[in-house]
């Protein structure tokens, strides 16, 4: 009986670590070579590859990062499709699946039209015996729901973006993220980044801007920040003084008669 406690403790204690990696036990090749449509929902997986002493532990982990996961059922807006597939790289991250079983648990959460448009890839592909990556399903959706031609639109648009009229470098700031998003090896030279940044803001605040020498990002955007909201108190003192032009045309035409 001790013996069955310390091999039950020791089993646990291995899918303590498989939850957090995932690697290890191995998933049978008989297990993902089960057709796609076999498995409901990741936890599946788990009926078959773990004994159901420990079963309910690795379902929870699944399930709370998961199971709750949003569907996808395609449309015409891409940043439904683009959020979509940001949430779910979110989800993998504390569990950290192998590449090709982020793709069979992804799978599931396609609904609608975004179901049949998967349907009618995977004649072309042959998801285990391929092994294909998330990454490379987020390539193929990329394709389907933010087109290229979409995509080369969004990248102008963020090269062409300039702080002007009354946006506030808060605004541009978000903008820019908004846009880039997308493309983050736009931001992965910090400096290239800042001189970006800077040579966009309005000629009044970047002017501020090109003496100092910034060594991080933030500290640019809060020093662009700090220097707007001078000028706004600069400008809001100098209003303070001024008389509305009502008044000061009734003084005008008050001294005529007189």
């Amino acid at each position: 009986m001790m013996g069955n406690d310390v091999a039950n403790s020791q089993a646990m204690t291995q899918m303590e670590n498989t939850i957090m990696t995932w690697r290890t036990p191995p998933i049978p090749t008989t297990v993902l070579k089960q057709p796609l449509k076999t498995f409901k929902s990741p936890i599946g997986h788990c009926r078959q590859l773990y004994p159901s002493f420990i079963r309910k532990k690795l379902s929870q982990a699944v399930n709370e990062n998961i199971a709750n996961a949003p569907n996808f059922e395609g449309g015409p807006d891409p940043n439904v499709a683009l959020n979509w597939i940001a949430q779910m790289e979110t989800k993998f991250k504390p569990l950290r699946f192998p590449e090709d079983v982020k793709v069979q648990v992804v799978i599931p959460f396609l609904i609608g039209d975004a179901k049949n448009w998967w349907r009618s890839m995977e004649p072309m592909i042959d998801v285990v015996e391929n092994d294909i990556t998330l990454e490379e399903f987020k390539e193929m959706f990329l394709d389907q729901y933010f087109p290229r031609a979409l995509r080369k639109k969004r990248q102008n648009d963020f090269y062409s973006l300039r702080q002007t009229g009354n946006m506030t470098v808060f605004q541009y700031a978000n903008k820019s993220v908004s846009l880039g998003r997308f493309y983050p090896r736009v931001f992965e030279d910090e400096e290239e980044n800042m001189d970006r940044f800077e040579q966009c803001l309005r000629e009044e605040i970047g002017c501020q801007l090109t003496s100092h020498k910034f060594t991080t990002f933030k500290n640019m955007y809060d020093a662009a920040l700090a220097v707007e909201m001078r000028f706004k108190l600069n400008e809001g003192e100098r209003n303070i003084g001024k008389k509305p032009r009502w008044m000061m045309g009734s003084n005008q035409a008050a001294g005529t008669r007189q």
